[in-house]
């Protein structure tokens, strides 16, 4: 699941924790928390463990709410190897889990909101980085999920930026299987609607493992963005994985 919870408060720490009943693997997004405050993520469940990284510096001058950052919750015993991956950004974050059939990469984003030409060269900058991640794993499935802030319907700069990024890195976004059963996941006092959170995963998992990708439309959400999920059907896998081949390396600002 993918969830863009906008802080974590009392009733969102609650909801957060039915989600966690529900999954192995949960991407947070705007989770609002200080370097010193990530720990809390241990109290959301003792069956998950978690990883998380701020949205702002500690030497940073606040006016207003704190923003930003992400979290990654994983099932204890989901695979018996899972390391934080290390990334260079307060947006993305990420683990990479062995398993029988082979290793994926999770890597939870929270891009920004395309509203000027410094929030979109902010975006390509970080599809910069997380192509760097994915040179860095070869071999591995890839599951990135998060707030993309892009609504793939809508013919935005940043839409086909991100378009091209996952042609490029050979991703499939979740809008472009059979199973996306979604119609919208953010609103604005639910009379705006947009698909602004998605999965993007590589080419085994499209074809062979997705089962179902929704969104829970729940009422003790508190959030303005509802939670996805996407259901992977991995027992008939193989470690198999080719190796993919990347392209050198494309500036994603000039790509418009």
């Amino acid at each position: 699941m993918s969830y863009n919870c906008r802080g974590l408060n009392k009733s969102k720490k609650i909801y957060i924790r039915s989600l966690l009943l529900r999954c192995d693997v949960l991407f947070i997004q705007e989770h609002l928390l200080s370097e010193e405050q990530l720990s809390n993520l241990n109290d959301l469940s003792t069956t998950h463990c978690s990883i998380g990284v701020c949205g702002f510096g500690s030497n940073e001058v606040l006016s207003g709410r704190p923003y930003g950052g992400c979290a990654i919750l994983w099932r204890q015993g989901i695979s018996n190897d899972v390391s934080f991956v290390q990334i260079d950004s307060r947006r993305v974050c990420g683990i990479r889990c062995s398993f029988g059939f082979g290793k994926i990469l999770f890597l939870n984003s929270y891009l920004p909101y395309e509203c000027d030409d410094a929030s979109r060269t902010e975006f390509s900058n970080e599809l910069g980085i997380i192509e760097d991640v994915l040179q860095n794993h070869s071999g591995y499935h890839i599951v990135l999920g998060g707030d993309f802030n892009v609504d793939v319907g809508r013919a935005y700069n940043n839409t086909f930026v991100l378009q091209d990024f996952c042609k490029a890195l050979n991703l499939h976004i979740d809008v472009d299987h059979e199973s996306y059963n979604i119609d919208y996941t953010y609103h604005f006092a639910m009379k705006a609607f947009h698909t602004l959170d998605h999965f993007a995963i590589s080419q085994e998992l499209f074809v062979e493992s997705v089962g179902d990708i929704y969104a829970l439309h729940e009422v003790d959400n508190t959030s303005d963005h509802e939670p996805i999920c996407l259901k992977l059907e991995v027992d008939h896998l193989v470690n198999n994985v080719k190796p993919r081949s990347f392209e050198p390396k494309i500036a994603w600002h000039m790509n418009e």
